[in-house]
């Protein structure tokens, strides 16, 4: 007879504003599992996170550290912080997209977000919290290189020994929005799906740690639940792609500015608040090579982990964010983070009464219900 071994469940969390989506989606399908989804929190072994990822991951550790038992309360707390966490980036503010525009300064003013980390975290020890975590950032200062935080195991960072706070912060230097923090920029360079990370990390400390969870861990035994956001989509935002030749894109195109339409509907790019109506009401994609690479490389990783975790045991719940991956970054960009948000609870509502066979969302509803059943509310593999 087979031996029954423990999950080690991981939960990895993309950067990004898809933050206030995945949250509210996992809310709604652990409210109605019941009874079932009552303790979905508290079955996490590690949190895996990059950039607004490492910042939800960050608050989860915290309050999973005060023994929460109230998991509505916690997922209630979760989505409030994600939005409270936006806005703080993201203000109502013409001075964002000027700041942009002139290029000298980072977008975005970062004092509020600096503010909200430390009073949140409450001066909370990276390596001091008891759930495993996993965080990227890349170290932009010489010698270059990506750089793994985690606070376990026997070989860890030199300066993981740092505030949490300083080590989100880190991880979350998105270049051009955020300022350069110590010489580190956002992970996202890395990947913006932290799953990989995660796997490669627990399984090299699986071979030499004194931890009874990490000994002798193997593939067999890790539930990796992925939440970020991708886009299907991509290339046919300014019209369809002649899939038996050529397409020749110049930079218009891979930034997705159609400048011959924008000419023609008389948008003055002066206009803040006309241009503001366009990103946020409008479907246009914008940044649409930026977009191709975040969402590339978030799928890549994907792949790789479901062809390593055997059994179905790596689920990537990332639904198509609504009009695209771009408009949500030009909506941080313009200060309209409670169109984000409205689009969060819109986008939740559609994901809940979509049939299966609808392409918009990989994997439905009802296909990630059936899947947590199986393998994240189960205790134990045979």
């Amino acid at each position: 007879m087979p031996k029954t071994r423990k999950k080690f469940r991981i939960l990895a969390l993309d950067g990004g504003p898809a933050g206030v989506t995945y949250a509210r989606m996992i809310k709604q399908i652990c409210q109605d599992l019941g009874e079932e989804g009552k303790d979905f929190f508290r079955r996490v072994d590690m949190i895996a996170g990059n950039s607004f990822g490492a910042v939800l991951g960050t608050y989860l550790a915290i309050q999973l550290e005060k023994n929460h038992e109230d998991e509505t309360a916690l997922h209630d707390g979760w989505i409030q912080f994600a939005e409270d966490a936006l806005a703080s980036l993201a203000p109502e503010n013409p001075q964002i997209l000027l700041r942009t525009i002139a290029g000298d300064h980072a977008s975005y003013e970062t004092e509020d977000y600096k503010n909200l980390l430390i009073d949140t975290y409450e001066g909370y020890n990276f390596q001091e919290l008891q759930t495993k975590l996993c965080y990227l950032a890349y170290q932009f200062q010489a010698p270059s290189h990506p750089i793994v935080y985690r606070n376990y195991g026997t070989d860890g960072t030199e300066k993981a020994d740092m505030d949490v706070s300083d080590v989100v912060l880190r991880s979350s230097a998105y270049p051009i929005c955020m300022p350069v923090q110590a010489g580190f920029t956002d992970g996202f360079v890395i990947s913006n799906n932290p799953s990989m990370a995660a796997l490669t990390q627990l399984i090299q400390q699986s071979r030499s740690s004194d931890d009874p969870r990490l000994q002798d861990l193997q593939l067999d035994d890790i539930v990796l639940l992925s939440l970020g956001a991708d886009e299907y989509n991509i290339g046919n935002y300014l019209g369809s792609l002649n899939t038996e030749g050529e397409d020749s894109w110049g930079w218009k195109n891979w930034i997705g500015l159609n400048l011959k339409k924008m000419k023609e509907e008389a948008i003055d790019t002066r206009d803040l608040k006309k241009l503001s109506k366009e990103y946020s009401e409008e479907n246009r994609e914008i940044l649409t090579y930026f977009s191709l690479l975040l969402t590339g490389s978030a799928q890549a990783v994907a792949l790789q982990c479901s062809q390593l975790l055997p059994n179905q045991q790596s689920l990537r719940l990332a639904p198509q964010p609504k009009k695209g991956i771009g408009r949500q970054f030009a909506l941080q960009y313009i200060g309209k983070y409670k169109v984000l948000v409205e689009d969060a609870i819109e986008r939740t509502q559609e994901w809940c009464d979509a049939p299966d066979d609808e392409e918009t969302f990989k994997p439905t509803y009802h296909q990630t219900k059936a899947w947590l059943r199986q393998h994240w509310f189960q205790d134990e593999i045979n």
